[in-house]
């Protein structure tokens, strides 16, 4: 989809846990953290990254084709309290584009204000290995 090259999508693997670590002593016997790479190799994931920061953030908050967002649609409640925003969706992108593509302290990405991670969380099966990307809607309340 994003024609990520080989050498790039090999480091995705290690991240992901597709693939075992290629080194002792790492945080995890599963996979790999951004932070456990070699300084060349983290410097691929973020040139790539940033070279394509557009077109990724794009297609998670918009998505692509006839059914591609216009607007997102933010509500909240808090106790009895309920609040909304509607944003359009280039003033969405805009927000989630502030900020570098850089590497956590805990071994994920940042692009922009998303926090791309492992997925996790299945109990081993293969779908753990996916990529997911995380952002924060409630920011939107601020966009103007």
């Amino acid at each position: 989809m994003w024609n990520i090259p080989d050498d790039v999508y090999k480091i995705l693997q290690y991240y992901t846990g597709e693939e075992k670590p290629f080194k002792k002593g790492t945080r995890d016997t599963r996979r790999m953290f951004l932070t456990e790479f070699s300084a060349d190799e983290r410097n691929l994931i973020l040139n790539w990254f940033t070279k394509n920061k557009t077109l990724i953030l794009s297609d998670i908050i918009k998505g692509r084709g006839q059914f591609s967002a216009e607007w997102v649609l933010v509500a909240q409640k808090i106790n009895h309290n309920a609040r909304w925003v509607l944003v359009n969706i280039n003033q969405a992108l805009q927000h989630y584009s502030i900020g570098d593509v850089a590497i956590s302290a805990r071994g994920s990405l940042y692009i922009g204000k998303v926090t791309m991670q492992r997925k996790g969380g299945d109990g081993g099966k293969p779908t753990a290995c996916m990529l997911q990307f995380k952002l924060d809607p409630t920011e939107l309340f601020d966009v103007e």
